[in-house]
This record gives C-alpha cells, sequence and structure tokens, in this order.
C-alpha cells in the first residue's frame, strides 16, 4: 500500500495522480494523520507492507504524531515526511532516523525510487 497524507486536497489529488503514473502502482489518500491511521487499523493487518508519504504539518494530527503512533505498531512500514520547510531538520532525523525527509516541491523521482527500494510494486 502507498498511502500519500497531505491536508491541501488539490496538492494531494495531483500528487497521488503523479505517483500512480510514475509508479504504477494504486495510491491511497488521507487528509491528517488521523484519517490515515484509521485507513491504516481498518484496512491493513500488521503483515502488510506500508509505504507512507505525509505532510508535517496538518490539522487534526501531523506527521510526526502519525511517525509516533507507526512506531508503536507491528506494521512494516517505510515513511517519508514531506514540508516546504524542516525546523530543525537534524534534531529531527536524529529522533526519526528510520524516516526520510523530502522538501517541497517533490521530486518524483527521487520519491519513486525510495518506494521501489523498499519493493513496493503491487497496489
Amino acid at each position: 500500500m502507498i498511502l500519500l497524507v497531505e491536508d491541501e486536497k488539490d496538492l494531494r489529488e495531483v500528487s497521488a495522480e503523479l505517483l500512480e503514473v510514475i509508479l504504477g502502482s494504486k495510491v491511497t489518500t488521507a487528509e491528517n494523520g488521523q484519517a490515515a491511521k484509521e485507513l491504516i487499523q481498518d484496512g491493513y493487518s500488521s503483515g502488510d507492507k506500508l509505504f507512507i508519504i505525509s505532510d508535517v504539518n496538518m490539522p487534526v494530527m501531523g506527521g510526526f504524531d502519525l511517525a509516533d503512533w507507526l512506531h508503536g505498531t507491528d506494521y512494516i512500514y517505510k515513511m517519508i515526511l514531506i514540508s516546504g520547510y524542516f525546523e530543525n531538520l537534524p534534531l529531527a532525523k536524529e529522533k526519526y532516523p528510520e524516516i526520510d525527509f523530502l522538501e517541497k516541491p517533490l521530486d518524483y523521482d527521487k520519491l519513486g525510487l525510495l518506494i521501489e527500494g523498499f519493493g513496493e510494486k503491487a497496489a
């Protein structure tokens, strides 16, 4: 499963479409971390591979809070946090060494390589 979590509707829709074309896989979307959490809990078992691309700053639940929740689960996941500006990026990389960070605007080629490296090919 590839899950894109972005609160800006237009950006979420365009990014999901681009990723589907580039990767050849279906991209599921959520408007915030809480909605993503509910999608994961309702539709996936602990052995499923999840690739999550999440904005950092969103209402209800942001990307770092979603990362904290995921860390306490049994899901096999790879996460990329995206933002137009990362305040204290070195500190974030230290706290979340398993997460990659990309700045907006997204480099879709780099994102595609990260997803392929994780082994996500099937929707």
